[in-house]
């Protein structure tokens, strides 16, 4: 089964938000280029930053970016998909 990556981003869209959250940190932990130090340390302060901005995000300390603005900008990178 093959599977685009705009519908199955349309598909997650849909999920709830910790869910949607869970499969973004699960996703970021397969990239062959870890973002951070690879250490257990870096790790730790990586989770403990996405913690911090989803906290923020679920309490409603930072509003996060208007929906359209985001999509359009998918849109003009990487087309309609």
């Amino acid at each position: 089964m093959s599977v685009d990556g705009g519908e199955l981003f349309r598909e997650a869209m849909e999920l709830p938000d910790g869910e949607r959250a869970s499969l973004a940190v699960k996703l970021l932990a397969t990239v062959d280029e870890p973002v951070v130090a690879n250490t257990a340390e870096g790790y730790e302060e990586w989770l403990r930053e996405i913690e911090q901005r989803l906290e923020a995000l679920v309490t409603g300390e930072d509003p996060g970016e208007d929906w359209d603005v985001i999509h359009c900008d998918l849109v003009a990178e990487f087309g309609e998909g």
